[in-house]
């Protein structure tokens, strides 16, 4: 059974993200601002930064949760046809562009050419690595070469060479 605090940690992030949707969803991610996102909620700018330690975390925080949502959708849509494969895909797909005329950050990230500050930082300057880039580089730097069949086996993407 969850303990009280994390009840009201997971309201909390839950209510930040709801209110976060709604303002990129109306205004844009660049114009996304923490103080009025801990204001919609009715919470101190310190409680927000606790949860989200910045605006790029409050946006990979959110990315994430329409991309689950997202995903949970298309699996249940391949799930209810499990012995015809056509139906499977139409229904994995059509549920994919229902939700995406239906929800403007799902339709954002399927259509992103990334000039719309989704797939960048939204400070000025050179472009910095994706969060996904970095992640990915800090996994492989720690995983064995490419000439390893362990690595081959949970890698997939890895070129298969010599």
């Amino acid at each position: 059974m969850p303990r009280f605090r994390e009840t009201v940690r997971t309201l909390l992030r839950e209510r930040l993200l709801d209110a976060a949707y709604e303002a990129v969803a109306d205004r844009g991610f660049d114009k996304l601002r923490m103080a009025h996102l801990a204001g919609a909620v009715g919470v101190s700018r310190q409680t927000l930064y606790s949860e989200f330690p910045s605006k790029e975390a409050v946006g990979e925080a959110l990315f994430q949760r329409e991309l689950e949502r997202c995903l949970v959708g298309i699996q249940q849509g391949l799930d209810a046809h499990p012995d015809d494969l056509r139906a499977a895909v139409e229904a994995a797909v059509r549920f994919t562009l229902t939700l995406a005329g239906r929800n403007p950050l799902i339709k954002a990230m399927l259509t992103s050419t990334g000039e719309d500050g989704l797939s960048r930082t939204s400070r000025p300057g050179p472009r910095r690595p994706s969060t996904w880039r970095r992640r990915c580089a800090t996994r492989t730097s720690r995983t064995p070469g490419p000439r390893s069949t362990r690595w081959r086996a949970n890698w997939p993407w890895t070129p298969r060479s010599g």
